[in-house]
């Protein structure tokens, strides 16, 4: 469970925060962290709940993006 982020000054300030759900529940990256060339997978889920929390609490939107294609769409739809 990710820690929640203080959205306290963005509310105050009026700053809408819109957010990006890119990724799928399965998605893993492969990190080489001991620089030893071998790759070490690593589970990276995306938190659709958390993101969309982020947004609608601060006024701004949530969008998905399962493919490069629907992210280049949700960034024109954010202009």
């Amino acid at each position: 469970m990710a820690a929640r982020v203080d959205i306290g000054e963005p509310q105050e300030a009026g700053v809408a925060i819109n957010t990006i759900a890119y990724g799928t529940p399965d998605g893993v990256i492969t990190v080489d962290e001991d620089g030893d060339g071998i790759g070490q997978t690593a589970q990276v889920p995306v938190n659709v709940e958390e993101l969309r929390a982020l947004a609608e609490e601060t006024g701004g939107v949530a969008r998905t993006a399962d493919s490069l294609s629907d992210l280049e769409s949700v960034y024109q739809d954010f202009g």
